[in-house]
């Protein structure tokens, strides 16, 4: 819904305040969703340099980039994610082999993170047979 009437970028700042204000940090990583139109997006830097309190706490705090959203301009997301890594925060991208986060982008995105589309652990035991019978994965 907030795709469709353009008020992405808006949930998702709230979101993330709101994720941020709500857990108390801890030595574990915070991984928080958000949309690639989010990171890019130019009051995004504003945003994060407001959040004052959590300064201390960025190395436990993960951007979480999820896959629903069209990556345009790789490049663009790409200077975003080093911004990101700059001021503290690490970078994980969600849902790796569905078409969005192909292994090309993968290697230029360079996450410090990577969570498998879950057709990839539903189906593992799927993989252990296909290795038995001498599928190899490198």
């Amino acid at each position: 819904m907030a795709m469709k009437q353009n008020r992405l970028y808006e949930l998702d700042i709230f979101l993330i305040n709101h994720a941020l204000t709500s857990f108390h940090m801890q030595s574990i990583p915070l991984f928080i969703n958000v949309y690639p139109s989010t990171i890019v997006h130019p009051a995004f830097p504003d945003f994060l340099r407001k959040l004052k309190p959590i300064r201390s706490s960025r190395q436990h705090i993960v951007l979480e980039i999820n896959e629903p959203e069209k990556i345009s301009d790789i490049g663009l997301l790409k200077k975003a994610i080093r911004f990101l890594r700059t001021g503290g925060f690490s970078v994980a991208l969600d849902d790796i082999g569905k078409v969005e986060f192909s292994l090309h982008t993968v290697t230029e995105l360079e996450p410090d993170f990577m969570k498998l589309d879950r057709y990839y652990s539903a189906e593992s035991s799927i993989f252990v047979k296909k290795k038995q019978n001498g599928f190899k994965c490198f």
